[in-house]
């Protein structure tokens, strides 16, 4: 079964690029505002750190996650090769999550983020795309598992699929904000 997953092939940190563009935007000098810029820069340095953490953590669980780029401070994941619970890739991230600031992956979904991606996933389902509704409970949630002659496809192939292309983009804009939603 293939998942798609809330985390990305690259995640860019989210709540780095606030701090990163505070830190790069901010002169440095002394005044009223160089508190500030400190108080930045090592926020900045506290997330680099973490997400430095969270790879190491990932890598000490067999899974092969790079540090985050030291220009960009990218963290760029990988496709696992399952999203299944209990999945090595659930387990360690599971086990190297606290490190990362809010302590996961994703921020959690709220109600509404949650019936958004249902509505996603039936109308995924009307244009011929088998695909679960979001998982409401665990570990992972929001996650919904592409089942059929899809389910074993690269994101490569599935993004190149026609009929899958056709589906996300009559269905796209019923995703929350964040996942490819127009909202």
């Amino acid at each position: 079964m293939r998942t798609l997953h809330r985390v990305r092939i690259v995640a860019v940190p989210v709540l780095l690029c606030g701090f990163l563009l505070t830190t790069a935007c901010t002169n440095p000098s002394s005044g009223p505002n160089s508190a500030k810029a400190a108080s930045a820069s090592a926020e900045a340095a506290e997330v680099a750190n973490a997400q430095l953490n969270f790879a190491k953590c990932m890598r000490d669980h067999g899974q092969n996650v790079p540090d985050p780029d030291p220009e960009t401070h990218e963290l760029r994941l990988p496709t696992p090769s399952s999203h299944e619970r209990g999945s090595a890739w659930d387990v360690a991230v599971q086990a190297c999550q606290h490190f990362l600031p809010g302590g996961t992956l994703v921020p959690p979904l709220n109600t509404q983020e949650l019936e958004q991606l249902r509505a996603f996933a039936v109308c995924m389902r009307a244009h011929d795309i088998d695909m679960s509704d979001p998982e409401t409970t665990g570990t992972n949630l929001g996650n919904i598992v592409i089942r059929g002659r899809l389910a074993n496809l690269t994101r490569t192939e599935l993004d190149n699929d026609p009929v899958y292309k056709a589906a996300m983009e009559a269905c796209k804009d019923k995703l929350p904000r964040g996942e490819g939603g127009t909202q």
